[in-house]
């Protein structure tokens, strides 16, 4: 029995070789989990009870020039939840729909057991205490806390003003004196932004950080006007 991962959404995966793997295992369930701001790209989990294959086939049938490597598919007979290990079992339905998803694809299951499962997910054991105080504190970092951290660091080296005061609790945008302006300022949005990232040990990607950086760079003014121009003749171009 495998939980399986692939970096790829259901569409992608194509409804041929979703046939195929059904056809080779006794049961299977997939679900689609979307990109937000912890994951980056939308992918899929499975299910896969008793394959008559191996994942080294299911893989040729998926396609090998689609990605490679564990950051793209992994094949395994544990999962981790909240910090504990378990044996790959049914429960991991659960733990696929998070306590709200619907799975793309079932064989081998009644509706009724899908339903049963996706409501056990707060049956889970609670993480270790361990560490729990730093988690916590580093998932309610949002990209836009860290975009507004990004904007702040550069007001920060000219002058010393508490956050709050820097805060307009309706809308950000500051216009006042006090930032430094580098030659190269989208560069160093950039820069800052990796940074930011590594200090709340938050995952990135080209996307994910152009998300941080885009909104870091409209909350001057000036730089938001331009960033509409931008958005503008996109559009309509």
């Amino acid at each position: 029995m495998w939980a399986v991962r692939v970096s790829l959404d259901y569409v992608s995966l194509g409804s041929a070789v979703v046939t195929k793997i059904a056809a080779a295992c006794e049961r299977l369930v997939i679900y689609e989990h979307e990109a937000d701001e912890e994951i980056n790209r939308t992918h899929t989990h499975w299910l896969v009870v008793n394959p008559t294959v191996t994942d080294e086939t299911i893989k040729n049938w998926i396609g090998r020039h689609k990605g490679k490597g564990n950051s793209f598919w992994s094949f395994k007979t544990t999962y981790t939840v909240k910090g504990v290990e378990y044996p790959v079992d049914f429960k991991f339905i659960t733990y696929m729909s998070k306590g709200v998803l619907h799975p793309q694809f079932v064989k081998g299951f009644t509706d009724d057991e899908i339903e049963e499962y996706r409501k056990a997910w707060i049956d889970y054991p609670s993480r270790s205490p361990v560490n729990t105080e730093h988690e916590d504190a580093k998932n309610t970092v949002t990209m836009y806390t860290m975009a507004r951290e990004v904007h702040e660091s550069f007001r920060y080296k000219k002058i010393k003003i508490s956050v709050q005061q820097l805060i307009d609790p309706d809308e950000y945008q500051d216009t006042a004196d006090g930032y430094t302006d580098p030659a190269e300022p989208y560069r160093e949005y950039c820069k800052r932004a990796i940074q930011i990232h590594h200090k709340y040990q938050k995952g990135f990607c080209s996307y994910s950080l152009e998300k941080v950086v885009q909104t870091a760079f409209a909350m001057r003014k000036d730089n938001r006007d331009t960033l509409v121009e931008k958005m503008c003749k996109k559009f309509y171009d």
